[in-house]
């Protein structure tokens, strides 16, 4: 009786050679402006190619998809000082609301006024300020009135702001506020239409296009 060979074990590097040699482009329609969300999706739609794809490939993928949404953002045009100013109202407005939410702590056990020179109150309500600004800005680059107004704060390097810009842009901010709101009026002045608090930062705030319906 003839002897039927064994099938021969696939070598475990014949895989990942084929996906060395793929067409990374037809697996990733990736069009100009694509975010980092559609690039997963990309790689999930690659079925089991997809699923091998890992360390320095995903990496590069991800920060290519990065660059290209980095690249639209920074050929927006510059937000005018009026939609800033109106936009820096409405977020103030939002945040006084807050501010009064957050006092009921402090005087519902005794029914009377917070004396001025409380210095944990005044500690907490500087901290609710400062995350209030620097959160919208670091998650996401849009408080909720730059929302209303279809503004976007952008890095000059990076679109994300680091912890960093988000601090120094909010700081040089107030500096801007308190000397007669100069730093605000600078953006007339300013080649590239920056207040004190952009060009600090290394930050510049940029005008969205109207939602296509």
């Amino acid at each position: 009786m003839a002897v039927i060979p064994s099938r021969q074990r696939r070598r475990p590097g014949k895989s990942m050679a084929n996906v060395r040699h793929a067409r990374i482009p037809a697996m990733f329609p990736v069009s100009r402006g694509a975010s980092m969300l559609g690039c997963l999706r990309g790689i999930a739609a690659g079925g089991g190619t997809g699923a091998v794809l890992t360390g320095n490939l995903l990496k590069h993928l991800l920060i290519s998809c990065e660059q290209l949404e980095e690249d639209d953002f920074r050929s927006l045009p510059k937000a005018s000082l009026a939609r800033r100013l109106l936009a820096g109202l409405y977020d103030w407005l939002l945040v006084i609301a807050v501010l009064m939410v957050a006092s009921v702590p402090f005087v519902a056990g005794t029914g009377e006024p917070v004396a001025a020179g409380n210095n944990l109150y005044r500690s907490f309500l500087a901290f609710i300020i400062v995350g209030f600004f620097c959160g919208f800005w670091y998650w996401g680059g849009q408080t909720v009135g730059m929302r209303a107004w279809r503004l976007r704060v952008v890095g000059v390097t990076r679109l994300q702001l680091s912890p960093a810009q988000a601090l120094r842009r909010f700081g040089w901010a107030c500096i801007g506020a308190l000397a007669l709101g100069a730093g605000y009026w600078w953006m007339l002045f300013d080649p590239a239409g920056c207040s004190w608090h952009d060009r600090m930062s290394g930050t510049r705030v940029v005008q969205l296009p109207k939602p296509q319906h």
